[in-house]
Order: C-alpha cells, then sequence, then structure tokens
C-alpha cells in the first residue's frame, strides 16, 4: 500500500497516511484533519476552523434570512396600511381617527337638535324629517369611520407585535 507523508495542518507534525485516506486524527496534537489533494500535492486542513467558518456561515445566513423577513413584513404592512385608510374632503388618504367617529357622532346628535328646534318654533314638521335624514347619514358615516378605525388598529398591532418579535430574534442571532 502506497503511502505520504503530510504536514499537520495545526501542529506541523508529519503525518503518514495511506494514499486513499480522506480524514485523520494527528497522533501529536489530536486535531481532526480532513486530507485535501490538490495539482499533484496532498495537505491537511483542521476540521474545527470548517465547522467555525460553517457555523459562522449559518449564523450570517439566519441573520440576513431575518432581514428580509423584517423587509418583506414591512412591505406588506405598507400596502395593508394604505388599503385601511381613509379619505378626507380634500381626496387625500389618512389613518382614521378618533376625532372624526366623535364629530360624526356628534354632528348626527346636533342636526337633530337643530331641526327639531327649527321644526317646533316654524311649526314646519318636513324640516324634521331632513334633519332626522341628515343624522342618519352622519351616524352611518361615524360607525363606518369607527369599524375601519377598529381594523386599522387591529392590524397595526399584528404587525407591531410581529416586527418586535423579528427584531428579537435578529438581536438573538446577532449575539449569538
Amino acid at each position: 500500500m502506497k503511502t505520504v507523508n503530510v504536514p499537520c495542518n495545526n501542529c506541523g507534525a508529519s503525518l503518514k497516511l495511506a494514499a486513499n485516506t480522506k480524514f485523520l486524527s494527528c497522533n501529536y496534537c489530536g486535531s481532526s484533519l480532513k486530507v485535501i489533494r490538490s495539482s499533484g500535492s496532498t495537505f491537511t486542513e483542521v476540521l474545527e476552523g470548517i465547522d467555525e467558518k460553517t457555523t459562522q456561515i449559518a449564523q450570517d445566513t439566519r441573520i440576513i434570512r431575518i432581514q428580509n423577513d423584517l423587509e418583506l413584513l414591512d412591505r406588506e404592512w405598507e400596502k395593508k396600511r394604505k388599503s385601511l385608510m381613509v379619505l378626507n374632503s380634500n381626496d387625500k388618504r389618512i389613518v382614521p381617527n378618533e376625532l372624526d367617529v366623535q364629530m360624526g357622532a356628534f354632528f348626527s346628535f346636533f342636526s337633530l337638535l337643530v331641526s327639531g328646534i327649527l321644526a317646533y318654533n316654524l311649526e314646519f314638521p318636513p324640516i324634521f324629517g331632513i334633519g332626522f335624514l341628515l343624522a342618519i347619514i352622519l351616524l352611518a358615516y361615524s360607525v363606518n369611520h369607527n369599524s375601519k378605525l377598529a381594523k386599522y388598529r387591529h392590524a397595526a398591532e399584528e404587525y407591531q407585535q410581529a416586527r418586535n418579535a423579528l427584531i428579537k430574534s435578529l438581536n438573538e442571532a446577532r449575539k449569538a
């Protein structure tokens, strides 16, 4: 059987090995070695170093994966956020807010009150019907806006929880 002398890549000791050997342990320092044959030369590489590099690559890959997940989550939230926004009087998209809900309810009550007073003072009952119709429209607006506000808040809370979990995972991956 043909043998080859190669140095240990860790301690430099000369090692004899069979021509078809792929892995061995150094008799002097105990390092686990991989035998590499290239262009007529034979040498060894310490496996622990390969393991460390592999571990580092796996850790870097995990960090990149989490960063990509975070970017995807942010893009999806931006789309969802826009779909949950409402148009204001200037046809500009805005986030639903509680003030609009309260204003709709207030003006609904106010239109009933004013139309009732006018109908009573002017002795013209149909004016109350107009005020009542306006109150219904404003109340429907208020309820609809409140529903959109609740959906927006729920979606924003889910997004924030998912984002916080990803950031926590990212920080843990960076510390590892």
